[in-house]
């Protein structure tokens, strides 16, 4: 018979994801892959901003003034494991590569959004 996570061992998972994710940065660099434990060039980082769980979908916002992260963006990603406002502290979780240019007359919301759930077998 093959085991399954209960819904509430689901939300058990977002609780700790919740609780360790805690900093959202940028960089400049190639963009982050796989095997990524920190970004490439990272130049920005913010503490996320009252994450939450809505349903079985993690979500933190990381929000960046017209001062902050101006310049290229290549990618950027979400840390835990100790994270602080280090560039390059905790450990990269969640990343994606992205295109843009921000200029200080721009501010800038990042929006991670981790949803948990079952692998039918």
């Amino acid at each position: 018979m093959a085991q399954f996570v209960t819904d509430a061992g689901l939300l058990h998972v977002l609780d700790m994801l919740k609780s360790d994710l805690t900093h959202i940065a940028v960089q400049n660099g190639a963009k982050p892959s796989q095997t990524s434990t920190k970004l490439n060039g990272e130049f920005a980082r913010k503490a996320v901003v009252e994450p939450l769980v809505d349903g079985f979908t993690f979500v933190a916002d990381g929000f960046f003034d017209e001062t902050e992260a101006n310049g290229t963006i290549t990618g950027w990603g979400i840390f835990g494991d100790g994270a602080t406002g280090a560039a390059d502290s905790g450990t990269l979780f969640a990343a994606t590569d992205a295109s843009m240019t921000k200029t200080a007359g721009e501010s800038l919301t990042l929006s991670a959004e981790i949803t948990v759930r079952r692998v039918n077998m």
